[in-house]
């Protein structure tokens, strides 16, 4: 369907990206693909996304195949000629014998597989910039945290897991709300400050901090980092519960976080 589209004058590509749902490495791979191809392949490209989920029965739904061009990728195999682009990097990849076997008999230069890598997002860099010339280095600090949350390259399981002790109860923390004993706080400032509510990124829906706890400088980093996130990968924005977002004039956006007075 791709070869129809191409050469036609004034025609919009239309893109249909597949990727795996609620999963960073998912989101994070969707967005590098629709970069490396906007720089790469072909930039007039118009972008729709499907999340997709592992359930019973039949993953795909083939009626949605349905782009000039389609892609899959952090996502299993689909030997339905439709799809134009896959890349992935689970042991799981091939749902079946026959799909692992058609892979192997069907060779394409847009289709890529390598279990060795620990995240789509990285292995999906690598080839874009080995065999397409794309310049990955933009967004590194995106390729690097995906290589690190999708496959658990913490440097201890201390980091993984870390909740610094209180500095104060969580009733303690409520009760500054209720006398108005709280101010808000850019990001970039929040380092060794006390919340007063609960900050949590989705996905995954885990909390990073509960009321009465400390910003320490990794989860403020982690913040600076999704707001990069959000402002280089628009469709893909990380939602951060506890966090206040402001629009300023020029588009501009800011995050805040409620705090302790000090």
């Amino acid at each position: 369907m791709a070869g129809r589209a191409e050469g036609r004058e004034g025609f919009v590509l239309r893109l249909r990206v597949f990727y795996h749902d609620k999963c960073f490495d998912g989101a994070a791979s969707a967005a590098v693909f629709s970069r490396f191809y906007r720089e790469r392949i072909r930039a007039d490209a118009e972008f729709v996304y499907t999340g997709l989920v592992h359930r019973a029965g039949a993953l795909f739904d083939e009626k949605q195949f349905d782009g000039d061009e389609n892609a899959i990728v952090d996502f299993k195999y689909s030997a339905a000629p439709e799809i134009t682009w896959w890349f992935d990097h689970h042991e799981s990849a091939f749902l079946t014998p026959a799909d692992a076997a058609h892979y192997e008999r069907t060779p394409s230069s847009r289709k890529f597989y390598d279990p060795d890598f620990k995240s789509c997002t990285k292995f999906l860099a690598t080839v874009a910039q080995q065999r397409f010339g794309f310049d990955p280095s933009p967004i590194g600090e995106l390729v690097e945290w995906a290589d690190v949350i999708d496959g658990a390259l913490y440097s201890d399981a201390r980091t993984a897991v870390e909740m610094a002790q209180p500095a104060m109860k969580p009733s303690d923390a409520y009760a500054h709300i209720a006398l108005h004993k709280t101010e808000r706080v850019e990001i970039d400032h929040l380092e060794g400050r006390i919340t007063v509510g609960l900050v949590t990124p989705y996905p995954p829906g885990i909390p990073l901090l509960i009321p009465g706890e400390v910003f320490n400088r990794k989860i403020v980093d982690y913040l600076k980092f999704s707001r990069e996130f959000n402002t280089q990968c628009p469709g893909f924005e990380t939602d951060i519960h506890g966090l206040v977002e402001v629009e300023e004039a020029d588009g501009q956006r800011r995050y805040f976080a409620d705090c302790v007075i000090v």
